[in-house]
């Protein structure tokens, strides 16, 4: 009888993994998930970061480059200082409009406060001690008002005088004016222009001033007060007019006619809290804090805390998120035989000394603009997020990459990081003047 064989058992062959294997296999399969996980939501951090800090200095350069480029105007078709001797001597100008000690001059420069105070507490400075620890560490803003033509390119000639004094006639048969108020495109032919009474009527906006250049160069600066705009073809003729208050003195008359005229834009740069946008001067109700913005206004010429109109576009925010608004000017000094050496009050020169170039603080640039010659900026603006594992460092003036500095959002651990611009510009329309 032959041996049998032994049937193989049918649950060995159906046999799985054991329980110690499935918790291996589950515990490296939940470490690989984490694992990528953790370098997807890394990456994804990292790329919104990246994202927010070229969004901010994509606006930060866009801003710095609108300052920069108003800065640069100031006083174009103006003038550098209404209180210098010849600038309008028999014209006059208007108290409400040039005062100095008050609502600031009739002046390229017209304004300019500097270190603007705010007040302590979570609310503008997060540290309630002093001034808050930002403003400690050198984040502070400044308000700036300039005057010059904004509006348009160039003056205009043909001017005449109406009896009352205080109303203009343009005429239209000027090549620049011309250039600036037809609308070509309605009618190419060149025996018919198109006059485009609403850019006139936007560029001699009701509130701005108005600069009457007289034949002997004599200034006279009044206040718009309204504008008379017909709408025919140019090939007829008819002129345009623009009525100002105060009207030009009877000595300065004679002159106007046959002179130039442009309009005059009165600019305001200031920070304000998001949620705080009013015109007052009421600096403690908080200058700038967690969400601030940099506004570029266009205000009335005399009261310069109050828009001009309702036109949104005279109070427009050019960038948001602003840490810190810095303006520094150098001016020459007055060197020459005879003459107060502004930095040294009391000493006069002796002898005759080429004017040198400084940095001037407040007053000195508020007394004398005319001698300002560059303006140096310094824009900052932070990330709109809080980093909680980010660590607050002050920035310091020079060596201090961006990444290291950084403003406290919150009363509490982390900070924002915080991107910085600065640029140096010539005013040429002050400088070459001559003063």
């Amino acid at each position: 009888m032959s041996a049998m064989k032994p049937k193989r058992r049918i649950h060995d062959r159906q046999r799985g993994f054991t329980l110690i294997e499935l918790m291996v296999a589950l515990t490296c399969g939940a470490l690989a998930i984490t694992s990528i996980y953790a370098v997807g939501a890394a990456a994804t951090r990292q790329f919104h970061q990246q994202q927010q800090i070229a969004n901010a200095q994509t606006s930060l350069r866009m801003a710095l480059d609108q300052v920069k480029r108003d800065i640069a105007r100031a006083g174009y078709l103006a003038t550098p200082n209404a209180s210098l001797p010849g600038q309008s001597a028999e014209c006059g100008v208007d108290a409400a409009v040039h005062n100095p000690a008050l609502s600031g001059s009739l002046a390229a420069i017209s304004r300019f406060v500097n270190n603007i105070p705010t007040a302590a507490g979570p609310a503008t400075n997060v540290d309630a001690s002093g001034q808050g620890r930002n403003r400690a560490f050198g984040f502070t803003v400044d308000e700036l008002t300039l005057f010059g033509n904004y509006a348009t390119a160039a003056e205009y000639n043909g001017v005449t005088l109406m009896p009352a004094n205080d109303e203009v006639a343009i005429s239209d048969n000027w090549h620049a004016f011309h250039v600036d108020f037809t609308n070509w495109a309605l009618d190419p032919s060149p025996q018919v222009l198109d006059f485009d009474a609403v850019a006139f009527a936007r560029a001699f906006t009701v509130g701005r001033l108005l600069r009457l250049r007289t034949t002997s160069g004599l200034l006279h600066f009044a206040v718009i007060s309204g504008v008379t705009a017909p709408n025919p073809d140019l090939a007829t003729g008819t002129d345009v007019r623009v009525r100002f208050a105060p009207a030009v003195p009877p000595a300065c008359a004679a002159q106007v006619t046959g002179g130039q005229v442009a309009p005059v834009n009165a600019i305001r740069y200031i920070v304000r809290n998001a949620t705080a946008d009013s015109l007052d001067d009421d600096r403690q109700a908080g200058a700038f804090g967690p969400r601030a913005h940099l506004l570029r206004q266009e205000v009335e010429p005399g009261d310069k805390a109050t828009l001009l109109g309702a036109d949104p576009a005279n109070n427009r925010v050019i960038l948001d998120y602003v840490v810190g608004f810095n303006v520094d000017f150098t001016m020459t000094n007055a060197r020459l035989l005879g003459e107060t050496d502004e930095y040294l009050p009391g000493v006069t020169t002796t002898t005759t000394i080429p004017p040198d170039m400084r940095e001037a603080d407040q007053v000195r640039i508020n007394n004398n603009p005319e001698r300002i010659r560059s303006a140096l900026i310094e824009l900052a603006v932070r990330l709109p997020e809080h980093d909680v594992n980010f660590q607050f460092r002050r920035c310091t003036p020079t060596g201090t990459p961006p990444d290291l500095c950084s403003y406290q959002v919150f009363d509490r651990a982390g900070a924002a990081r915080v991107r910085r611009m600065r640029a140096e510009v010539f005013l040429p329309n002050v400088a070459q003047e001559g003063y």
